[in-house]
C-alpha cells in the first residue's frame, strides 16, 4: 500500500472529468498489480488475459471499453483475487466470474484500448 501511495504522489493527476478515464485505468491497474506481484506469478491469470482475448476479438472497441469500465467501477468496492469461491456479475458479460477473471479482462481490455498505458 505504501507503494501505491508513493506511485499516486509521484503522478500529476488533474481533477477534471476528461482525466477521469486515466485516473481509473491507472489506479487500478496499479492497484492490481502491486497485489498480483506480491504473490508471484499467476499462471491461472494469465489464462485469464488468454480466455479474454479470446472474448475480445469479436467484439467492437467500445465493447470491450464497456467491460473494462465496468469491471473498474465495481472494483471500487473490492474484488477478491485471491477467493475463488467469491463470485462476481456484469452487466456487460453473462455469467459469473471470479475476482482474478475480472482483474484480468480489465487488464487486456484497457491494453486494448490504449496498448501505450
Amino acid at each position: 500500500m505504501k507503494l501505491f501511495l508513493k506511485i499516486l504522489k509521484t503522478r500529476n493527476f488533474q481533477v477534471g472529468p476528461r482525466q477521469h478515464t486515466k485516473r481509473v485505468h491507472f489506479i487500478s491497474g496499479v492497484a492490481a498489480e502491486i497485489t498480483l506481484k506480491a504473490k508471484g506469478f499467476r499462471p491461472d491469470a494469465m489464462f485469464y488475459c488468454l480466455a479474454a482475448l479470446e472474448y475480445f476479438k469479436e467484439k467492437t472497441l467500445e465493447q470491450v471499453r464497456q467491460v473494462a469500465f465496468e469491471i473498474g467501477i465495481k472494483g471500487r468496492q473490492g474484488l477478491d483475487i485471491n477467493n475463488p469461491d467469491k463470485k462476481y456479475k456484469l452487466d456487460s458479460m453473462n455469467g459469473s466470474f471470479t475476482g482474478l477473471q475480472l482483474v484480468s479482462y480489465m487488464y487486456v481490455g484497457f491494453k486494448m484500448i490504449d496498448p501505450k498505458q
